[in-house]
């Protein structure tokens, strides 16, 4: 889970949400991107609007038989056959989360059980019914413990239902991570250069930053948006959390420059994210499509979908 560390993965990637089923394929060829990949098949699967429980960390589905027939008809669409796939999850159900922690054991179940029991003290939801995982970072210049961890969290029964529909199929899931950390991998070597910078992911129900410095995400911020605020309400809340976020940077890294900000949003939203993330975070804002130009075989209405199915395929080595 979470999907940060280097290790080979298939070309296959499945994407799931509150209503889609989606499946992308990128291959190795000549005259790719960055990443030697190129888009290659793309298909979807709608899912029933009731398809899953709602909960604050996403939610199991409600009957298994309707996941698995979506499942099945998705993979009767894909041109050849499939043995290994990763998975892309909205961020709201893969929760991504930092904390400082002392000395741990060697051992990775001493390791396990020491941040579960931390997040228990950190966190609204019930760990005892989710699955967590985590991975080491780089420890900020100013804290307090010497380790520091990046942690996700998702429900384990989903995660669970999701694995064994696609097991029944013949797909093992290797890789699961969330939209953001996936685009991260499909970015991050487009802009190497740059010390600190930010992704930023908006649909219009939600937002995400991901702050990333030397290669590495240092804050992720993941906030639900309320449909019935009114623009003016929104900007203001918006815009003060990117004030207390710039605040935070600069106590973090006072040497280093926010280089630039790269916006994944729909077209209609692009130029008021622009605006809010500009002078918010006093950066420069550069959209997805100028870094990750747009493939024409993608479907336009599905980019946004597409491109973090993209970054998942980008971590394949060797």
């Amino acid at each position: 889970m979470l999907g940060l560390q280097p290790m080979p993965v298939p070309p296959h990637v499945f994407a799931v949400g509150s209503e889609q089923l989606r499946y992308g394929r990128f291959e190795r060829a000549e005259g790719a991107t960055d990443a030697g990949l190129e888009f290659a098949e793309y298909h979807s699967v709608e899912l029933p609007s009731d398809c899953f429980i709602h909960g604050l960390v996403g939610g199991p589905v409600r009957e298994i038989s309707v996941l698995q027939q979506a499942v099945v008809q998705l993979l009767e669409q894909v041109s050849g056959p499939i043995t290994d796939a990763s998975l892309v999850m909205p961020d709201s159900w893969l929760r991504v989360v930092f904390t400082e922690m002392g000395e741990l054991p060697s051992r990775r179940s001493g390791q396990d059980e020491i941040v579960r029991w931390k997040l228990k003290r950190m966190v609204p939801y019930r760990i005892d019914e989710l699955r967590t995982s985590h991975t080491e970072v780089r420890p900020l210049p100013n804290q307090e413990e010497p380790t520091r961890m990046l942690v996700g969290l998702g429900v384990e029964a989903l995660m669970h239902q999701l694995e064994e529909s696609f097991e029944d199929r013949g797909v093992h899931l290797g890789v699961i991570a969330n939209a953001s950390l996936s685009l991260l991998s499909g970015v991050s070597p487009a802009i190497a250069e740059d010390d600190l910078w930010v992704l930023a992911r908006s649909d219009g129900k939600a937002y995400t930053l991901v702050f990333v410095y030397r290669d590495e995400p240092v804050l992720f911020r993941h906030k639900a948006l309320n449909g019935e605020v009114p623009e003016s309400a929104l900007a203001s809340i918006v815009r003060s959390d990117l004030n207390l976020t710039r605040t935070f940077l600069t106590d973090q890294f006072p040497d280093s420059e926010l280089r630039r900000v790269v916006l994944f949003a729909p077209d209609e939203s692009t130029d008021r994210w622009t605006d809010w993330l500009s002078s918010g975070l006093e950066a420069p804002v550069v959209t997805g499509q100028e870094i990750l130009p747009l493939d024409p075989g993608i479907p336009p209405d599905e980019w946004l979908h597409v491109v973090p199915m993209y970054g998942a395929a980008c971590r394949e080595i060797g």
